[in-house]
């Protein structure tokens, strides 16, 4: 009699593990206690404080990782519980110094495009400027061109003494405005130098930047979620860019605890690189209910 009610357990418990293969990460003391329990039960581990993260900070967002499979499918397939056997854990290695280099290399990148927009702002409006100051300069010397050359020919013209010498008094003036004049058309070359070199300057600036660009590129290209890994008894968080990029972790390996592996979607949170996910505002898409779909029919 014992014999078969110890068969018939074992026979339910290969059942419910094919049927719900999540309930073989709980404890075996759990399942006997709870056999209709189906949900995955986890708990905060270590949390290596380089992280700057509180231990109560990451089971909130573990909540919130969790959150994103309840309500996308309906279904509560995790509990959190202090004595569970799944651990989630934050630990800290060179991928998270990686990380940490790669984000303040990408901050200086942004400062120096910053500055870039700052500086060609500045230069459009110098050149704004210098075209503004050009046609003034221009209208300015066809106009003194235009009354010098009336007046040498009244000068050349008129047989009136006073005349004359009214006109002549006029031309030293239109010399001396002529000076005036020069004096403006050699400021405004200097301008216009100052304002070639700033654009040169500008050019190799950009150069570097692009340069910089590439570089960050390079250490920013869409990495498999090595950021984590379920081991069947633990998840271990290695590295995050962000709280966003850590919740979005988190959720992966939970599904990965929910025995269910990668799809092709690159929307999708089982996908197998970070990459166009939504980090802000993630909902379940239908690549990852296919999963469990063909997982088990948990409807």
């Amino acid at each position: 009699m014992i014999l078969a009610g110890v068969v018939l357990v074992l026979g339910f418990f290969s059942y419910q593990t094919h049927t719900e293969p999540q309930v073989r990460y709980n404890s075996l003391i759990h399942r006997l206690t709870y056999p209709t329990d189906l949900r995955v039960r986890y708990r905060i581990g270590d949390v290596d404080e380089r992280f700057g993260l509180s231990h109560d900070e990451v089971k909130r967002l573990a909540h919130e990782a969790v959150m994103i499979w309840h309500d996308g499918t309906g279904r509560q397939w995790f509990v959190y519980d202090d004595s569970a056997k799944v651990s989630i854990n934050l630990i800290y290695d060179e991928r998270q110094m990686e990380t940490t280099a790669r984000q303040q290399i990408k901050q200086e990148l942004d400062t120096l495009q910053q500055n870039h927009r700052r500086d060609s702002d500045n230069l459009a409006r110098q050149r704004q400027a210098l075209h503004d100051e050009f046609s003034r300069l221009q209208t300015e010397l066809t106009a003194w061109q235009e009354q010098y050359n009336h007046t040498i020919h009244l000068i050349n013209h008129t047989h009136d003494p006073n005349e004359r010498q009214r006109l002549l008094g006029i031309e030293k003036q239109l010399r001396a405005n002529q000076q005036a004049l020069n004096a403006k058309i050699d400021a405004y070359q200097l301008s216009q130098d100052a304002f070639n070199q700033a654009v040169d300057d500008i050019n190799h600036k950009a150069g570097h930047i692009n340069h910089a660009i590439d570089h960050v590129n390079a250490r920013l290209t869409p990495r498999e979620f090595h950021k984590g890994q379920f081991d069947g008894h633990k998840i271990d968080i290695y590295e995050f860019e962000n709280i966003d990029d850590l919740r979005l972790v988190l959720a992966h390996e939970l599904g990965h605890a929910l025995s269910i592996g990668h799809n092709d979607d690159p929307t999708a949170l089982m996908y197998p690189y970070a990459n166009e996910q939504d980090l802000h505002n993630f909902e379940l898409k239908q690549a990852d209910i296919d999963l469990l779909n063909e997982r088990t029919l948990y409807r």
